[in-house]
């Protein structure tokens, strides 16, 4: 059999004429353009080629093979073999459709196109033509035409962007898809009942977004990741930006914001509703609905009203059933309930010398100052210095403004006092008086020196010596 020799190859892949549609397939751009259905391309692409028989250009009928390697010389065949019987060669030149399967072999790699030919009658084996080819991209191949489309009507990926693989180890930052455009939307993802965009960071380690949103504009309503339910009449809880953590050890977040300076983490607005929302389903001490920290003397939870409630608590998800707790934008707290402090007692804060503590019996002194009470029977007794106020009157200005030299005095209820037995053990029951050891009680027994003198009644005891008892204050 005389030789063929394969001269000149035109290679025209599906990727190419797909993306080199041009005007046929252009459309004006939209915000979320309409994505109808369109005819499939399939995967098939068309080779032509130039036979020469010895010299002259070939005439007449031919069988062809055609195979894909992955190499110049040697190397693995990709993909099918595909055989084309009695193929029409005019003054050399014949046209061939050729489909490899699919278009998982056009995925970037290098790929060489071998030809094997033998006479149309013939049926002895194919002789390769040498060398190989190429298959080289077409100009518009690299780069996207302005208004080109990719549509398919059936499952799997319509389009795979890859750089690099998973799990692979790689010393720089890749970028599987970058997208860009000077006014407008980059991407836009849309979807009928799935997801417009997923985000996925398969790695085990490290701290890279599954999406990562970011932007550079000044403008107040600017942001990075915008995330809009438009529906008017939801039926359910749909949601603009929707965070979810499966973890199940207590750690993570479902939706976390961070802020580098004085603004704010996570903010949310609503012209209506709730800016933001949280809910807890299970029972625990540390579950909540919403739960603020603050860090390094900041404020765990500030809010703030200018007209309305500052805080507002319900019993009922109800909207607006069942108030149990309120704090109004002028200070005042309206409670539905009791209100239940670890002290015992109402303290008043008022100015006091350096040398008082904690358990001392108080007097006024000659300034109004608070001083150590002195004196057996004093009438100039105010209370004592309260170790644990349940509630404190006078507590100046936000943040304790106003507090410096001041001290709270407990002027009703049960504190701990520091207690003599000069004029006798004392019992409960007792009436307490000062006594002549600065900033202690004693026991009352002189009716006619009592008036104006009592502090309270005692209620725990005290044998001997010096010490601490509890007392009902209820000056008289």
């Amino acid at each position: 059999m005389t030789r063929k020799t394969v001269v000149r190859l035109l290679i025209l892949p599906l990727l190419v004429a797909l993306l080199c549609a041009g005007p046929a397939l252009a459309q004006e751009q939209e915000v979320f353009p309409d994505i109808s259905a369109q005819a499939a391309l399939g995967s098939a692409f068309t080779y032509q080629g130039r036979l020469l028989d010895g010299d002259l250009p070939a005439n007449g009928t031919y069988d062809l093979e055609f195979k894909l390697y992955d190499a110049a010389t040697a190397g693995a065949q990709k993909g099918a073999t595909i055989t084309k019987e009695d193929v029409a060669v005019t003054n050399g030149l014949f046209t061939a459709d050729l489909n490899f399967g699919g278009s998982d072999l056009f995925n970037g790699q290098a790929l060489w196109l071998e030809v094997g030919v033998r006479p149309g009658p013939s049926a002895d084996p194919f002789t390769a033509l040498a060398p190989r080819t190429a298959l080289n991209a077409a100009p518009y191949a690299l780069s996207l035409m302005p208004g080109a489309s990719i549509s398919r009507d059936y499952g799997g990926n319509t389009l795979s962007v890859h750089n690099g693989w998973p799990g692979g180890a790689w010393l720089v930052s890749k970028t599987a898809l970058s997208a860009w455009t000077s006014d407008g939307t980059a991407v836009v993802g849309n979807a009928g009942t799935g997801a417009g965009v997923i985000g996925v960071h398969a790695a085990g380690t490290g701290t890279s977004p599954g999406v990562n949103g970011r932007t550079s504009s000044v403008e107040a309503d600017a942001a990075g990741v915008l995330g809009r339910a438009s529906a008017t009449a939801p039926t359910g809880s749909n949601a603009g930006v929707r965070g979810e953590n499966a973890s199940t050890n207590g750690y993570g977040y479902g939706v976390y914001g961070s802020h580098a300076g004085m603004g704010v983490g996570v903010d949310g607005v609503s012209e209506s509703g709730s800016g933001v929302q949280g809910v807890a389903n299970a029972a625990g001490f540390l579950n909540a609905g919403v739960r603020a920290v603050g860090n390094n003397d900041a404020t765990g939870l500030y809010a703030y009203s200018a007209t309305g409630n500052i805080i507002t608590g319900y019993s009922s998800a109800v909207p607006f059933g069942n108030l149990r707790f309120r704090v109004s934008n002028l200070g005042n707290v309206s409670a539905d309930g009791a209100f239940v402090p670890s002290g015992a007692d109402f303290a008043e804060m008022l100015a006091a010398e350096a040398a008082v503590e904690a358990g001392d019996l108080l007097a006024i002194g000659p300034d109004g100052t608070l001083v150590k009470a002195a004196g057996a029977y004093t009438t100039t007794v105010a209370g004592v210095y309260s170790t644990n106020p349940g509630f404190i009157g006078g507590g100046g200005g936000a943040e304790g403004e106003g507090l410096e030299g001041k001290v709270p005095l407990a002027v009703v209820g049960v504190v701990p006092v520091k207690a003599s037995d000069q004029n006798g053990a004392i019992v409960p029951g007792d009436l307490l008086v000062a006594s002549d050891t600065p900033g202690h009680v004693m026991k009352g027994t002189e009716r006619d020196l009592m008036l104006g003198a009592v502090v309270g009644k005692a209620l725990s005891g005290l044998e001997s010596g010096t010490g601490t008892i509890s007392v009902l204050v209820t000056l008289q």
